[in-house]
């Protein structure tokens, strides 16, 4: 048996003329790619240009009914008959990948890890929800799986809402109009 010590206090071993190896180490803070993070990466990926490629399909859809409108009649009262129950799989379509996606995403998560990168996340909590943030990717991931979006307070906007404050106090110690 021979070793090798890598960084990071990890040592790869390898045996004779084995061809196996095995890493030994602490890589928690490496980005480590997974089976469920290249799922995650595909699911999201489809997820992103689905609905783009669905419209595209009935944009196509009509083009073809409105070509054979004059041509042959029968086609485009087809397409349009056809047209409601494929809405219907196609929204299907959507839902099963979206869940799919987000029960990968939970499964990372659970783990404590992210599941666009497979670094380990931070748990925070915001507005009674827990955030999970990837110092890695600098992403934001909800409890549900979602990606997490930080939306601005009231206080955070600037004057504007300084003044409306400013003008309810003018108004509530007798200076205002009346």
């Amino acid at each position: 048996r021979r070793g090798v010590v890598l960084g990071g206090g990890a040592r790869l071993e390898m045996s004779g003329k084995s061809a196996r190896s095995r890493v030994q180490g602490d890589f928690r803070h490496r980005p480590r790619i997974l089976l469920p993070t290249m799922l995650y990466r595909i699911l999201r990926g489809i997820s992103e240009i689905y609905p783009k490629a669905c419209l595209l399909l009935f944009i196509g859809l009509f083009l073809v009914a409105f070509t054979f409108t004059m041509v042959y009649p029968l086609v485009p009262i087809v397409l349009i008959i056809s047209s409601v129950y494929l809405v219907v799989v196609v929204r299907c379509g959507y839902l099963v990948l979206k869940w799919a996606e987000l029960k990968v995403a939970r499964n990372k998560l659970a783990q404590g890890m992210c599941p666009a990168c497979g670094v380990r996340c931070d748990k925070r909590q915001v507005a009674e929800r827990s955030v999970h943030d990837c110092p890695g990717c600098r992403r934001g991931f909800t409890d549900t799986g979602e990606a997490h979006l930080p939306q601005e307070s009231a206080e955070s906007l600037g004057n504007s809402s300084q003044v409306e404050y400013q003008g309810n106090a003018v108004a509530a110690e007798g200076g205002g109009h009346g």
